[in-house]
């Protein structure tokens, strides 16, 4: 009786150690994720910047119509891709 006891309890330990590190990477995963769409984010906008210094656009309505456009994109493409990613994430985690 003691020896199945032990186990048991030897069984939750172990899952309890599991459950911590796949939420580490699960983390890991969504950082990794806002640090390269930060970076697509700027490296666009400097490219943008570019773009509109290169062709001598001088009109500031469209610049602004430009930037407002392009960030717009932006922002709504990094939050499906934060969408889809945090939903993956949780669907392995609840596989395991």
């Amino acid at each position: 009786m003691k020896s199945s006891c032990l186990n048991n309890i030897s069984n939750v330990m172990f899952i309890a150690d599991t459950d911590e590190m796949s939420a580490e990477g699960g983390e890991k995963m969504v950082t990794n994720m806002v640090i390269f769409l930060t970076v697509l984010v700027y490296g666009v906008n400097f490219l943008v910047y570019m773009y509109i210094k290169i062709n001598h656009i001088k009109d500031y309505l469209e610049k602004i119509a430009i930037y407002f456009g392009t960030n717009m994109t932006l922002l709504f493409t990094s939050g499906i891709f934060l969408f889809f990613g945090k939903l993956v994430e949780d669907g392995i985690l609840a596989f395991e």
